[in-house]
């Protein structure tokens, strides 16, 4: 007979694993449409649909790039968390330990890009802004 605990601890790894999925799947999507995100930023039509044809040969290679970006990002950013808090300069300061926290955010949101903004620029036929028109006179 299975205690009350096995069943608790069997039900929240069910829902971790089906949760770990989603997100997996989610980031695979992610991967394949994020292209369009530079395209935006460089005023290039570039529909959802376009950028997930334009990705369809190396989606799961883009997926993994993002993937093997994140990991030490995240793991550099739980590190220091950690570290500020067991140093205890969380505590002592917690508006510096915050703007630390937020910048090595916009740090690894940069750092995130990296990958999206090559495959835009080799996948989906980007050759740079046009060229400024000649006022000669």
């Amino acid at each position: 007979m299975m205690s009350r605990r096995n069943v608790f601890t069997g039900a929240v790894f069910v829902t971790v694993l089906v949760v770990l999925g989603v997100a997996l799947l989610a980031s695979y999507a992610y991967s394949r449409v994020s292209v369009a995100f530079p395209a935006v930023a460089v005023d290039h039509p570039l529909r959802l649909s376009e950028a997930a044809r334009c990705t369809q040969p190396v989606g799961s290679r883009l997926w993994l790039a993002l993937i093997l970006t994140l990991i030490p990002v995240v793991i550099l950013m739980v590190v220091i968390s950690k570290f500020l808090e067991v140093s205890g300069l969380a505590g002592a300061a917690p508006l510096a330990t915050a703007f630390i926290l937020v910048a090595l955010g916009y740090v690894a949101s940069a750092i995130m890009l990296v990958p999206i903004a090559l495959a835009f620029r080799e996948l989906c036929g980007w050759s740079g802004p046009p060229a400024p028109a000649w006022a000669g006179s």
